[in-house]
This record gives structure tokens, sequence and C-alpha cells, in this order.
């Protein structure tokens, strides 16, 4: 979502409301994202990787126990359906998979209803 935000629609200097919105999204416990995200993100020389590196530490949550259980569930679907096994590696190894792993994550102390980004 923030690659393809930076590169389409909410660029940085064109839209730097959209991203004064996420962070506070996130200060009132609304907008997370997920540690993978972070980790493809943070190593490119733009304003993207700027912007990831410079929001709180818990912005982006950490995979738990049920995330990795389904790890194994995500990944035999991918492997059952009908995609290339390029196709399939390609998935298995992005920030992608790991989100669709962990759409019930939320940080501790909260429901995984509001975790993720549900407003309400």
């Amino acid at each position: 979502m923030f690659i393809s935000a930076k590169r389409v629609h909410y660029g940085f200097d064109f839209c730097p409301g959209y991203w004064d919105w996420i962070a506070t999204r996130h200060r009132t416990g609304v907008v997370y994202s997920i540690e993978r995200v972070f980790l493809e993100i943070k190593d490119q020389q733009d304003e993207l990787a700027d912007w990831v590196k410079a929001l709180p530490k818990d912005f982006f949550l950490s995979p738990n126990a049920a995330s990795v259980a389904s790890f194994l569930v995500v990944s035999a679907w991918a492997s059952s359906q009908r995609y290339r096994l390029p196709a399939i590696n390609d998935f298995l190894q992005t920030a992608d998979f790991h989100l669709v792993n962990t759409m019930g994550l939320a940080p501790a102390g909260q429901s995984a209803r509001s975790g993720l980004g549900r407003d309400g």
C-alpha cells in the first residue's frame, strides 16, 4: 500500500497530508502495519524509507504465534493453486504474504478488530 500510494496518487510532494493522516491515526490506535513492510522499505533511498524510519517502532507489528501458524496454511493454499512455481516463490517472499497472515494481529492490549486500520 505504501509503495503504490507514493508512486501513484499520494506522493510526498503532492499530498503530504495523506502521510500525516496515517501517522495521526496510528497515534489514536487505529492504523498499524507489519514488521515485514518496514523491512521491505527501509533500505530504499527515498522519501518513503525516510518516512517509515521516522515512525514509532510500535507502528510495525511483529508476527505472533497465530500469524506464524497461518504461514503454513497460506503457503499450502498458494502451492495447491495453478500458479507457476516462480510466482508462488515470489509471493512467499514478499510483505504481501506476511500481510495475509497477520490480518488478525493486533498490538498488545487491543483487539484485532481495531489493530490493523479497521475503523471501529
